[in-house]
């Protein structure tokens, strides 16, 4: 049906530690979600911290920022039915950081990323099931200050229109009257 699908956080977080723990099972991949969209591919527009799958160095290894950029390492305790991998992500914008059973695989300024610099600031925290087993416990969260101003700022000055500029095939005459904002051809 729907596959793959994910369970989402009914809140949404910008910064955050993020801890858990996963098991995978018969080759099992899946991903853990973060900023994430609540609509399209959220791999691409939010960001996936690959768990299970191949192993190795590459843009779909464990521990890989899915499809954008490999993990520094190799770290994950892979398709054992025994051994739980602890997992910790630390997104405080823009550092990105995430360390596998202790060990740092991602350590990165997502500015710094063509694929991921302009990704949200602000989503929602979620889980893939991609059809085979995957077992999460001590799932847990601890907020960091968000840096998004949830206040109102205002744009717009009512004497001038400082912190403006005309684009380049503008033809308007923009100016201030009666502390309104007027344009003109």
């Amino acid at each position: 049906g729907n596959w793959p699908t994910w369970l989402r956080t009914t809140e949404v977080f910008e910064n955050f530690v993020l801890r858990m723990e996963y098991k995978t099972r018969f080759g099992a991949e899946s991903g853990v979600f973060f900023q994430a969209p609540l609509h399209g591919r959220i791999s691409h527009v939010g960001y996936e911290v690959q768990i299970g799958g191949p192993g190795g160095l590459k843009n779909h290894s464990t521990g890989a920022i899915f499809d954008a950029v490999p993990p520094l390492q190799a770290a994950a305790r892979h398709y054992s039915d025994e051994a739980f991998n602890d997992l910790e992500i630390v997104m405080n914008w823009p550092s990105l950081k995430v360390r596998l059973n202790g060990q740092l695989v991602q350590d990165l300024d997502v500015r710094e990323h063509d694929s991921l610099r302009y990704r949200p600031r602000l989503g929602y925290i979620g889980l893939q099931d991609r059809g085979k087993p995957v077992l999460f416990r001590n799932v847990r969260i601890k907020r960091l200050p968000d840096q998004v101003r949830d206040e109102w700022q205002a744009l717009l000055n009512a004497e001038n229109l400082e912190g403006w500029s005309n684009s380049e095939k503008n033809t308007a005459k923009w100016s201030i009257e009666n502390g309104e904002l007027l344009g003109e051809q």
